[in-house]
Formats: C-alpha cells, structure tokens, sequence
C-alpha cells in the first residue's frame, strides 16, 4: 500500500498554465491524468469518469484533497492542452532517469515517431514528430523532443544528448543521425556510438559498403577480421539468419574516406540479414552498414544493432497498439505533446512491473480494475526511487 503521492516532486517545473485562480489544484488534475495513463485512458471524459469512480480512493489513498469536487471535461481539456511543453519535457526527462536503474552497458535507442493524429486537417497543419529515447536494457522511455517545424531530427538528437546521462552506455540511430557533431557529442559525454550508414554521408558510405560488401562476396571474412553468424531463428512465419562483418578502422591511413573527421571512429561494419518465408519459399537478402566507436567484435555490434529495434517492438507498437496514439483526435495547442508524453509516462508505470508475465495491455486492465495492483505501480515510479 502506499501512503499519499506528491506528483509537484517530480514535476515542480511545470507551472499552472491558468491565469486565473482556478476551483481545481493543477498537481491535482495532472496527478489523475497520471493515473488514467497507467489504465489507459487518454480521453478527457474518461479522466471524469475515472475521478468519479475513484473519488474517495483519490482522497484517501492518494492524498488528493478534490475541494470543489470532480474537474470537468472541459477543465481536463483546458488544464493538459495549455501546459508549457518544452518544460513538461524536461520534467518527464528528469523524472524518467530514476528508472534507469541499469546504466552501465545501457542501450540508448534513439529514434522518430509521428503521432499521426495529431494533424489538423482543416488547416493542413502536419502532424506532431517526437523524438524518443528508449533505455533497452531497463525497458523505459528516458526521453522525448518534439520536433518544430524550423528544426529536424539531426538538430533535437543533439540537444537531448546533453540531458542524458551517457557515460558506459552505447547511443543507437538510424541513418538520420549520422552526422559528425552528434558523434562528437556522444563521445564527449563518454558514451559510445553505433549509427547506420547510408547515402546521407556519400562517401564514407560508398567506401565501406564496397569494401565489405566484397569481403562477404568473396567470402573473405575471417582475414584479420571479426566475422559473427548468428543461430538461425524462427518466428512470425519466416526462417531468419543473420552474419556480421566488422573492421577496426585506422584513421592514418585515410582508407574509408573522411572517415578520420569523425570522432573516435573505431570500427565499420557490415550486417546481413537473409530471410526465407515458410508459406511461400521467397528468400530476401539485405545489408546495412554502421559506423561506430566500439570494439571490433561482430558479436557484440550485431547485439547492439538488434537491440535498437527495441523501440520500435517495445515502444512505438506499443504507443500505437495498446495506447491507440495515432487514433486519438487531440489536436490543439500543446495537447499531442502533453499526452504523448503521458502515454509514455503510463509505458514506464506499467513496465515498472518486472515480474508480471502478463501482456502491457492485459497490465493496463488489471490496473483499471484493481487499485491495489494500481497502487502497486505506482509505488514503483513515484515512490522506489
């Protein structure tokens, strides 16, 4: 059981963003908004329905006072729309680093989601883009970054690397992210790096895939290099292999292009993934190439690079699947950002629970009918840490 939630601990940085005196405590209605993602409910009517349900629990057990009673729809609306984002952000950042209770060795997947919902189709305004950061070996979201219209993915990378905490840990992004002031950035904050290569960076790019690529045809991969194939997997219908190729890099000699311009440039690698369908027989073969400051050991940068597909399995799925994020129709004034930074607060409350085998949705349901399972989670993000 847990004895009454101060959610201004956490998110103290976040103002009020009414004018006017207001009936409802703005810690109150956030705390609630809280609480509904962790059940998965997203909806400002849900919101009232849940307080009703639950008043006295949210009295009695949370600490809520509710003076003038339940918020309102419109209330919920007017409160979580109008809220500085950029500061609940980093109040989310912040918040979300005490469940990084592994960092050494951690995983940082770096990667883009648009919340497709968010567009407003009377205005032809686009959708709101995120950039998230998974920690794959804690299973939590640590970061988030709207994405502006005057800026991309190659500027906000940056700027969310100086707010984490990198060092021991490796940083992973795809072929956007392949840019030599976030390579300095992330060895600065001795973290280390492993980035897709692709015709972004054109010469560096063509230079290693022509070389790798001709060890692999030549079968020439176990020359004074790391050469990994991993045990052939079967799932979702199709039968998959995957070897790596990795080469550590010295810079004097210039052999991969501007490759000595790029900060602590260890290792190029190449990785292919063969892929046979059961029902029909149809075999498709793909090679990536990377980048990266680690060691040249195939096994471990084939590790690395599988797991940065854990956000896309683990979160964005998730976000769309169980949280419905490209379905919802909030789409005014600061709302996508708010609410897709609470659905990822509700992932990390509901992941918290390490020993349920249960799916994160049948999680979710459990914490809607049982408040003690509720404040089970709870406990775990707010008050364990």
């Amino acid at each position: 059981m847990i004895t009454k939630i101060h959610i201004e601990k956490y998110f103290d940085e976040v103002d009020d963003p009414r004018s006017r005196k207001s009936p409802h405590d703005f810690y109150e209605i956030l705390t609630i908004a809280i609480c509904c993602a962790i059940c998965g409910l997203y909806e400002w009517e849900d919101m009232v329905i849940f307080t009703e349900i639950h008043f006295s629990w949210l009295i009695d057990t949370i600490g809520l006072k509710l003076e003038n009673g339940i918020p309102s729809e419109a209330t919920f609306r007017r409160v979580l729309t109008a809220i500085d984002g950029k500061n609940f952000e980093l109040c989310f950042i912040k918040w979300a680093e005490v469940f990084r209770q592994i960092v050494k060795g951690d995983i940082l997947c770096f990667d883009g989601k648009t919340a497709r919902g968010s567009r407003k189709k009377s205005t032809n305004e686009r959708a709101v883009h995120l950039l998230n950061v998974w920690s794959h070996k804690n299973g939590v979201v640590i970061g988030q970054k709207a994405i502006d219209k005057k800026t991309n993915e190659i500027t906000a990378i940056p700027e969310m690397l100086e707010m984490l905490f990198l060092e021991g840990c490796t940083v992973t992004i795809d072929a956007m992210g392949c840019q030599k002031d976030i390579v300095a950035c992330i060895r600065k904050k001795k973290g280390h790096f492993l980035i897709s290569l692709k015709g972004n960076q054109e010469t560096l790019h063509r230079d290693v895939a022509k070389h790798l690529n001709a060890l692999l045809d030549n079968d020439r991969t176990n020359i004074n290099h790391s050469y990994y194939e991993s045990k052939t997997e079967i799932d979702h219908g199709r039968i998959e292999t995957r070897r790596c190729l990795a080469i550590s890099v010295n810079l004097k000699e210039k052999e991969y292009g501007d490759a000595h311009l790029w900060k602590d440039l260890n290792t190029v690698a190449i990785i292919e993934s063969t892929r046979i369908n059961k029902s029909t027989g149809e075999v498709s073969t793909e090679r990536r190439c990377f980048i990266s400051s680690l060691e040249a050991n195939a096994e471990k940068i084939l590790e690395t690079a599988r797991a940065h597909w854990s956000i896309e399995n683990s979160l964005h799925w998730v976000l769309d699947v169980s949280c419905n994020e490209d379905n919802s129709k909030i789409n005014t004034k600061n709302g996508p950002l708010v609410m897709s930074a609470l659905r990822k607060i509700g992932v990390n409350f509901v992941k918290a629970d390490k020993e349920s085998k249960r799916s994160f949705r049948k999680r979710q349901k459990k914490a809607l009918m049982s408040l003690d399972y509720l404040e089970k989670l709870l406990a775990l993000g707010l008050l364990n840490h």
